[in-house]
């Protein structure tokens, strides 16, 4: 008896391996979304805690120099407006053209990742991702306040910080 020698796969065998690789793909595509969204989000912490390390690092010092709220967001805003190549904060949901502003960005491409205003901002998609530093001409008193907006330009409540003297 001669035996048949056999090369390459049976048909069963190739449909076998197709429909395990169609399985993993409909369980797998889903998570992929999702670690996008998480990744985006740990981002935007890593910059609210960026921003936030830096004012408690200098608002005693502020404080003890009776520094006007104006001086202090110039201080903030030409502090991370220095930050240049992989030192620059980005905006984690949108690519950054520039780092720190002190006005609202008005496209996109220009949605910056540190905005400096004298208060607190209202929800905006514009501000998509951005930090925003809420610095008040009486800063001492009322504390500086740095929010957070998600992917949908709404602050995160739960994450605003407000750093007293």
């Amino acid at each position: 008896m001669k035996r048949r020698r056999e090369d390459g796969f049976t048909l069963i065998e190739l449909m076998i391996v197709i429909a395990v690789i169609g399985i993993l793909a409909i369980v797998l595509v889903p998570q992929v979304g999702s670690t996008k969204d998480s990744a985006k989000a740990v981002g935007l912490d890593t910059n609210s805690r960026v921003v936030q390390g830096y004012i408690e690092s200098k608002i005693s010092h502020w404080d003890q120099k009776n520094t006007t709220g104006t001086d202090v967001r110039t201080d903030v805003a030409s502090t991370f407006g220095a930050f240049t190549g992989n030192d620059a904060l980005a905006n984690p949901f949108y690519p950054s053209v520039k780092t720190v502003d002190t006005t609202v960005a008005t496209s996109a491409a220009e949605r910056d990742a540190v905005l400096i205003t004298t208060g607190q901002p209202t929800d905006d998609s514009d501000l998509a991702g951005t930090i925003v530093v809420g610095i008040p001409d009486a800063y001492a008193t009322s504390g500086i306040s740095i929010y957070q907006y998600d992917a949908n330009g709404k602050v995160i409540a739960d994450k605003t910080v407000t750093v007293k003297p």
